[in-house]
């Protein structure tokens, strides 16, 4: 009798599994279609093994690292970098062109960031002296780029008086560094 009550149950969970997988056309051209199946085998094949070391490598860090990269923290990161893109739509529309399909999936991106921050904080330990070793012959180094020296000389005053350098660079200056306050970053002078 339990032979038969098995027996069913697996008859029964196989026509159940078989009716529910649909093998959807995904596209369909002149001469053909391409199912749903060999999308994913395609896929699969091709970018498998990396899809799945990432994947592992997302849930470990988010197990250990999820107070970092919070929805609220993701979030604040993101209006951000958009801010620095004039706004959210135009930063969207920069996200397209790099062939993100929305800014969710950059969220994805910047979270994985910063969980990858977080262990790397953890597991790296600066000492004062390595920092000193490191950082002794850099500057942090930032630009504003103007066409003509009146307008330059009239920067300096403005700065001279007290004005931000990054606020300066955002409002005047030409080149695309302008955005992010003329930064440019550190720079190793040895």
């Amino acid at each position: 009798m339990k032979k038969k009550i098995f027996g069913f149950a697996m008859a029964l969970m196989l026509i159940t599994l078989v009716g529910c997988s649909s093998d959807e056309t995904v596209a369909s051209y002149k001469g053909g279609t391409i199912k749903e199946s060999d999308l994913y085998a395609d896929m699969k094949e091709d970018y498998g093994e990396t899809a799945l070391q990432n994947l592992v490598i997302v849930n470990v860090l988010e197990k250990n690292y999820s107070d970092a990269a919070t929805t609220k923290k993701v979030n604040a990161k993101y209006k951000a970098i958009a801010k620095q893109y004039g706004g959210t739509e135009s930063f969207e529309s920069t996200l397209s062109y790099y062939g993100y399909s929305s800014g969710d999936a950059y969220k994805q991106v910047i979270k994985q960031n910063m969980l990858l921050e977080a262990a790397v904080r953890d597991r790296l330990k600066i000492t004062d002296k390595m920092y000193k070793t490191k950082w002794k012959n850099s500057i942090d180094f930032s630009i504003i780029t103007v066409a003509d020296a009146d307008t330059a000389n009239g920067l300096i005053t403005k700065l001279k008086s007290g004005e931000k350098f990054s606020d300066l660079a955002e409002k005047n200056s030409t080149d695309s560094l302008a955005s992010s306050g003329g930064e440019v970053g550190w720079y190793d002078t040895s």
